[in-house]
């Protein structure tokens, strides 16, 4: 059977046309992949830099309810921004200990006076709640934004 010429040169355009629309679907693929990370990564340094903020004013003294208090909206827009980047257990670990940071938060900085004066799950409970360094609570934050 012997073979001829123009099937020959058909299979070879054939195959180079299935083998060019492979390499460009791995491309495409790689490249929202990059894209991705890139995204993760620029979400991640911004919610890093606006807790490394809030720890360089608490270290300088300030009063940590006071700051948080002040920083607290950026906080959490910085975190929803970073957690839509991340899937499965990293999501679950990261909105974990945010849910932490947060009760500690309503806990301790938004109390009115009469309800500092008076807690309401008794005087030694909130101020253990207070003494609570809440640097820690931003460190475990911080913890999840490693550039990938």
């Amino acid at each position: 059977m012997p073979i001829e010429l123009g099937s020959f040169s058909f299979g070879f355009v054939a195959g180079g046309a299935v083998v060019a629309g492979i390499s460009h679907l791995l491309n495409k693929s790689r490249d929202t992949e990059n894209r991705s990370f890139q995204l993760r990564n620029t979400a991640g340094e911004e919610l890093r830099n606006v807790l490394l903020s809030t720890i360089i004013k608490i270290e300088s003294g300030k009063h940590q309810s006071e700051v948080i208090r002040d920083d607290f909206t950026s906080h959490r827009e910085s975190m929803l921004h970073f957690s839509h980047c991340l899937e499965g257990g990293a999501k679950r670990r990261l909105e974990a200990d945010w849910d932490e940071y947060q009760q500690w938060y309503q806990d301790v900085c938004c109390r009115n006076s009469a309800e500092i004066m008076w807690p309401k799950e008794g005087e030694e409970a909130f101020k253990k709640k207070c003494e609570i360094d809440a640097t820690e609570f931003i460190k475990k934050l911080i913890s999840h934004t490693s550039p990938k």
